[in-house]
């Protein structure tokens, strides 16, 4: 009697650290899956009903997710130690990730417990991506003080906006400051050679408005729109939908605009738009100071053929 009640007490122990440990959902079954009781905390993703008890713990997860589960359930049967799976359930509110532990109670009982995990991951992912920015934003000013090489320079700007916005295609227009229009100076993302020949007036499709007006034009559907690129007459084969125009100015005047092309429609939060604002700003730093290293390598040429002419 002294040993059941020393095993009840100990099983109830179990219980007790493990609910505390992950609040969200904890279920006891038997060896043949079967749920045999269950209790809820405060995740409205594992409001179980009174009639999974008697079912298979399988019941409760989505048809995707039940390898992992009895994948996780096989080794801690073999095993005897406690296994850690992540799974995912989908509402209309959205995804939520659960993280999982799985191990035994006693040789005919198991215990599964879970804890959203949804949040955590997510500011995981945010922190992670602040990072990622930093670094593209630290390789600019970098390049800046290099004297990298505008061609080389450009390339490497198309590069962090396209991964870091994650955005299909993007474009950099150069104002010609004799000119005033704006040519098409690199590109990534593009099928085709669509936009490869682009000359613009000031105030002429959305980048002459964006360059005259120094302003953000976004245009979230294209099929709703006239879609201002009619000049070329390959890009309806590119198939894009949404479009953002971004004025690259330095030291208060327009070097360009950064064009950015997106498949599928564009959403973007608060992080996005202040992220594509610093970078803009960035490279139109980078810009200047790569045009005005470029014009002074070829002002001394000049200057030392005139003096070899001399």
């Amino acid at each position: 009697m002294d040993i059941l009640f020393t095993d009840l007490s100990n099983l109830k122990q179990k219980l007790e650290v493990n609910f505390q440990a992950f609040t969200d959902l904890m279920i006891v079954f038997d060896q043949n899956s079967s749920i045999l009781e269950y209790k809820s905390g405060n995740s409205l993703m594992h409001k179980l009903p009174d009639s999974f008890l008697d079912q298979k713990i399988q019941d409760i997860f989505p048809p995707a997710e039940v390898g992992k589960f009895e994948k996780a359930f096989s080794q801690v049967k073999q095993t005897g130690t406690m296994t850690i799976f992540q799974y995912l359930l989908t509402s209309p509110n959205g995804e939520s990730w659960f993280d999982a532990r799985l191990s035994r109670l006693s040789q005919t009982q198991f215990i599964l417990t879970a804890r959203d995990m949804t949040t955590w991951l997510e500011t995981e992912s945010r922190l992670k991506r602040k990072m990622q920015q930093l670094s593209a934003l630290r390789s600019i000013d970098l390049a800046i003080a290099s004297g990298l090489d505008l061609n080389l320079l450009l390339s490497m700007l198309l590069d962090h906006v396209t991964s870091l916005l994650n955005v299909d295609a993007t474009a950099i227009l150069l104002l010609n400051s004799k000119s005033n229009i704006l040519e098409f100076a690199a590109g990534k993302g593009f099928n085709s050679d669509t936009l490869r020949h682009t000359r613009l007036k000031l105030g002429e499709g959305y980048a002459g408005i964006v360059a005259m007006e120094r302003r953000t034009v976004h245009i979230p559907d294209f099929n709703e729109n006239e879609t201002g690129f009619e000049r070329s007459p390959f890009f309806a084969s590119e198939r894009f939908m949404s479009y953002y125009g971004v004025p690259l100015i330095a030291k208060g005047r327009v070097h360009g605009v950064l064009e950015l092309f997106q498949r599928s429609p564009l959403n973007p939060d608060s992080d996005w738009s202040n992220f594509l604002k610093i970078i803009s700003g960035q490279a139109a730093i980078a810009i200047d100071s790569a045009t005005m290293f470029r014009d002074l390598q070829i002002s001394n040429l000049e200057l030392n053929i005139a003096y070899d002419a001399t």
